[in-house]
């Protein structure tokens, strides 16, 4: 790293202590323009400090007003505006020189990670050959191309090095390995999730494992495969998609199974909820996202459920922690099941009758404050 590269890295770090969060609202694409750290000129291509530097540089993106196109502080990247997901989320985009771009994938402040590369961007649906989405760990990443928003041959070839050039972080990826599995986007359904059930999620598989839970009888549980910081995406919770809960029952069930049928539901709006089945819960017939494996805990869980868009799965449900996560620790949420009613589990039940006894659980908004969280 020579003294221009060392000089932008220390900006960079620099300013993601001082940086605002970029306004609500349309941009005006005539006037903003983008001041970030890679705005103080080009450099090579870096190879160290990768998910520092990504995760700087887009903390340092500033859209700036009524400044000259040749001013000195600004190159070629400018803002185009924020597409709106509905009233109250947005996606930024950024971009730079032959369409160059970052594009939010998915809502803002919902942890979800980035499309990078030359793009076309039309009513927030993307476009373009060899984009990289890149998780919010700014380092795994699936490289492929888009065709209005779908995925398709795409390839995990994580981020390999970055460099500044005319005003964006310009990003590349390793070498596409032999015989590298396919992803492309694939429309869940009631009955369908996906092609290759026993492909894992890159992102899943650096960051967690499944092992026997240290709850007895519990079954299986989620452990940390490395140390995973605080206010982090941990692993993906896709499913099929439920639209009636009552359809995963039948009059001849048992509790136990109409307790099985339903122990992975988890709810994704007014809609429909998302369902991993019981024929689906071994791993060895499905592996591609792993979320569904987590435990509960009333007590200081370690992690929350947020939202998030896949290039994959589409809009599902993920993991996120709340605190640090130390290695080979397990991971817990509250599952925050109504006690009322005949489908609150029993072992639910007697468990949150230990904990809180008669009074109950503490009054209060009991929603996860997770999706509020900086990610950036």
């Amino acid at each position: 790293m020579g003294p221009k590269e060392a000089l932008i890295f220390l900006t960079l770090s620099v300013i993601v202590i001082s940086a605002k969060r970029l306004p609500k609202g349309d941009l005006d694409f005539e006037t903003h323009w983008v001041f970030s750290s890679c705005s103080l000129g080009d450099t090579s291509w870096q190879k160290t400090f990768i998910r520092s530097a990504l995760k700087s540089w887009v903390t340092s993106i500033q859209p700036v007003r009524r400044l000259k196109q040749d001013s000195k502080i600004i190159k070629d990247a400018r803002i185009v505006g924020r597409f709106h997901v509905n009233d109250t989320d947005y996606q930024p985009l950024v971009v730079g020189h032959d369409d160059y771009a970052w594009l939010k994938y998915g809502p803002e402040d919902q942890g979800n990670g980035w499309i990078v590369g030359p793009m076309k961007v039309r009513e927030s649906k993307v476009t373009g050959r060899g984009l990289g989405f890149i998780f919010p760990d700014f380092h795994t990443a699936i490289v492929g191309d888009y065709e209005n928003d779908k995925l398709f041959n795409g390839h995990n070839r994580n981020v390999k090095a970055y460099r500044c050039r005319q005003g964006m972080l310009e990003l590349q990826y390793e070498p596409l390995k032999k015989l590298s599995p396919v992803f492309k986007y694939e429309a869940a359904n009631e009955t369908f999730l996906t092609s290759k059930p026993l492909l894992m999620d890159p992102y899943d598989k650096r960051n967690v494992y499944v092992a026997p839970s240290g709850i007895p009888n519990a079954g299986q549980g989620l452990f940390a495969k490395r140390t995973i910081p605080a206010q982090t995406l941990i692993v993906t919770y896709a499913g099929l998609h439920v639209y009636d809960e009552e359809d995963l029952y039948s009059e001849d069930m048992t509790p136990d199974e109409v307790e099985d049928a339903h122990k992975n539901l988890m709810s994704y709006d007014d809609d429909y909820a998302l369902n991993i089945p019981p024929d689906m819960s071994s791993l060895h017939q499905y592996c591609s996202s792993l979320g569904h494996k987590v435990q509960h805990k009333f007590k200081n869980p370690n992690a929350d459920f947020v939202f998030f868009k896949h290039p994959r799965f589409g809009y599902v449900r993920a993991l996120g922690s709340t605190r640090t996560i130390q290695r080979h620790e397990e991971i817990f949420v509250d599952y925050y099941y109504s006690i009322k009613g005949d489908r609150c589990p029993n072992w639910y039940r007697t468990l949150y009758h230990q904990v809180f006894g008669t009074k109950g659980r503490p009054k209060g908004n009991v929603e996860s404050d997770f999706s509020r969280l900086n990610f950036n």
